[in-house]
């Protein structure tokens, strides 16, 4: 079963950013899907186990403030 979550991000400042989360978070290999939204500051993450805590860890790793909306 899939389960959709969200992730505040802070410290996106252009698409390089986005696209740097969207690549190194899609090879986890329980996402199914991300996408980043610089407008919104957030990216969307559906994943088929809830470890997003463990995502919101890797956002951090590469540079940015990462936190898992509630």
């Amino acid at each position: 079963m899939f389960m959709e979550r969200i992730i505040m991000i802070e410290g996106m400042h252009c698409k390089s950013c986005k696209t740097l989360i969207e690549s190194e978070v899609s090879e986890v290999d329980y996402v199914d899907s991300i996408i980043v939204s610089l407008e919104d500051a957030n990216a969307r993450v559906t994943i088929k186990e809830d470890r997003i805590e463990e995502i919101a860890d890797i956002i951090n790793e590469l540079g940015f403030s990462a936190k898992v909306q509630t």
